[in-house]
Parts: structure tokens; C-alpha cells; sequence
């Protein structure tokens, strides 16, 4: 038994952790060994209509470490004078908050003329892309037609050639025409 309590005194003079931790560990072992030994009351029971009365002391069969438990009986109260979750509104003060304004939302204007947009949407349902042709030279096939870079087709210019896809302009307006 020296032999382990000499091993176990220098184990925890090399680290100083290990000490501090073994102290505390037995100054709470300490305390709740302490609180058994008291009679402190481990549970409250609520009964209505009983009278505050204390059974401290009473050993019972199968209790604790030492037999003994401490209840405290508490009456319940039956009527509660105010309402605990109401808000009393002398605590707050007063805001006034204006009404809100409601300011109309301007109209937008409806323009009487075509855009450029829609006149390209209405041009671009006249073709049709069938294919495209890769390489240093890249044309696409439109409408039965072969087209090169820079050439025009029903006044769209042919700009880039992309697998399965060509880009098109006309008025400035580029569009993607997909087989």
C-alpha cells in the first residue's frame, strides 16, 4: 500500500495538473459528504389544503445511503390576487405613430412604337438552324443555306459559330439561334 502511495505522491509532484485536479476532486468528494450527513430536505411536495409540516429524521426502508430522506409538505395556494402574465401599461409609454402616406406608384409609360427587340424576336422565327461546321473557317447551315462569319442571312449577320448554337445580330441586337 506505500509502495502505490509513494508512486502515486511523485506522479503528482512531476504535474502540477494532475494535483490540482486530485484536489478538487476531493474537496467535492469533502462537500458531498458533507451534505449527506445533514438532514436537508431532498424533494418538496405540494399538497392542497395540508399545514406546513416537516417529517426530518424519519428513517424509511431503501433510502439513501444512510436511510433517511427529509420531506417538506408546502400548501398550495388556492386563489392568486392578479394576474402574474398581464402587462401593466403604466411601465410603457405612449407612442404616437403617424398614419402612413400612401403615395401613388408613377404609371410607366407604354411605348406606341415597336422596339428593335421585338422586331428581331419576329425576324428570328423565319430560320431554322440545321448545322454547324467547325474548324479555321466555321460556317452554320441556316435554312438551307451555308453561311459564313461576317455574311448575312434575312438581315441577320452570322458573328459566332458555337457547337450546336450560332450568334446572329441584326439592328444591334444579338441573338443565339439553337438547332
Amino acid at each position: 500500500m506505500n509502495g502505490q502511495l509513494g508512486k502515486l505522491a511523485a506522479t503528482l509532484r512531476k504535474d502540477p495538473k494532475k494535483l490540482f485536479l486530485m484536489v478538487v476532486v476531493f474537496a467535492a468528494l469533502l462537500l458531498w459528504g458533507q451534505l449527506l450527513l445533514k438532514k436537508i430536505p431532498r424533494s418538496a411536495i405540494a399538497v392542497p389544503d395540508a399545514s406546513v409540516s416537516d417529517s426530518s429524521g424519519i428513517p424509511e426502508p431503501g433510502l439513501g445511503l444512510f436511510g433517511v430522506r427529509s420531506t417538506v409538505f408546502v400548501e398550495a395556494p388556492t386563489g392568486i390576487a392578479r394576474d402574474l402574465f398581464a402587462l401593466d401599461e403604466a411601465y410603457y409609454e405612449k407612442v404616437e405613430t403617424p398614419e402612413p402616406k400612401l403615395v401613388p406608384k408613377p404609371t410607366p409609360e407604354i411605348p406606341d412604337e415597336p422596339k428593335p427587340e421585338d422586331d428581331v424576336a419576329i425576324a428570328l422565327q423565319n430560320l431554322e438552324l440545321h448545322g454547324t461546321i467547325g474548324g479555321d473557317a466555321p460556317r452554320a447551315v441556316i435554312n438551307g443555306q451555308i453561311v459564313g462569319m461576317g455574311e448575312e442571312i434575312e438581315g441577320f449577320e452570322l458573328r459566332k459559330v458555337m457547337n450546336r448554337h450560332v450568334i446572329l445580330r441584326k439592328n444591334g441586337v444579338h441573338v443565339r439561334l439553337e438547332m
